[in-house]
Order: C-alpha cells, then sequence, then structure tokens
C-alpha cells in the first residue's frame, strides 16, 4: 500500500495482482483506472501480447520469465545490455533483505554493509541451511 495526501495505491497479493486507487475525497477506483490514468503508455509488442489488457493474468511467471529470456536473447544476438542486469538486481534483492537484516539487527543497515556481507545474521542462517559456507 502507497498512502500519500492525495489518497492511496493499494494492491493485494502476489505477481499480477490487480491494485485499487482511492483519491482524496473520491471513491475507490480499480485496476482499470489506473491502467486508464497512464493511456498513452504502451507495452512493447511481446509484452502486448503476453498482457493485452495491460492487467496481470493467471499464471504470470512464465509470462515474466518468457519477457526476460527473449530479452537477453535480443542482447546477446545484437550485442546489447540487457534492461537491468546482474549488479542491479543484486542490489534489488540487497536492498529487500536490508530490511530483514535491520530487524534482526536491531538498528538501521546500510547497503554496503549489506553487499559486502558486514551485517548477515538473516542471510547466515539460509546459507548455513544450504551448505553455504559462509
Amino acid at each position: 500500500m502507497i498512502l500519500c495526501e492525495g489518497g492511496q495505491i493499494a494492491s493485494y497479493g502476489t505477481r499480477g495482482g490487480r491494485a485499487e486507487i482511492q483519491r482524496k475525497d473520491k471513491d475507490k477506483e480499480g485496476h482499470e483506472a489506473l491502467v486508464e490514468m497512464a493511456s498513452d503508455f504502451e507495452l512493447e509488442p511481446l509484452a502486448a501480447h503476453f498482457f493485452p489488457d495491460c492487467i496481470g493474468a493467471e499464471n504470470v511467471d512464465w509470462r515474466l520469465i518468457a519477457l526476460e529470456y527473449f530479452e537477453l536473447g535480443e542482447a546477446i544476438l545484437h550485442g546489447r545490455q540487457v534492461e537491468l542486469d546482474g549488479l542491479e538486481g543484486l542490489k534489488d534483492v540487497a536492498a529487500v533483505y536490508a530490511i530483514l537484516e535491520s530487524s534482526l539487527a536491531g538498528r538501521s543497515v546500510s547497503m554496503q554493509e549489506i553487499e559486502a556481507c558486514q551485517v548477515y545474521a538473516y542471510q547466515q542462517e539460509i546459507d548455513e541451511a544450504l551448505g553455504i559456507p559462509g
């Protein structure tokens, strides 16, 4: 849920779930209203094929994975960079883990601490269970 002075946006469930928007002093509106707010936005052709209503669908994971594989294949064939590389993915995951590590540490943590495994209690338990040396 995103709250602000002008209202809120709420989305529940897993990937592909629908969202609602409620503007200040107005009734709630469904996912379609959010899509309509960005009516000039167009999906790339393959994404439009998988998501013709610009809204998540059942079994969304395979659709998203197919889009990622297509992007990777195009990058390899044409010598281009992928939109988000492994380093960006690492930083995205580190941001989520920072919340978990911060909770266990009982203090704020920096992204540098997380990326360098200087704060590691949450991940250490997982690594030990998987037999990954620390």
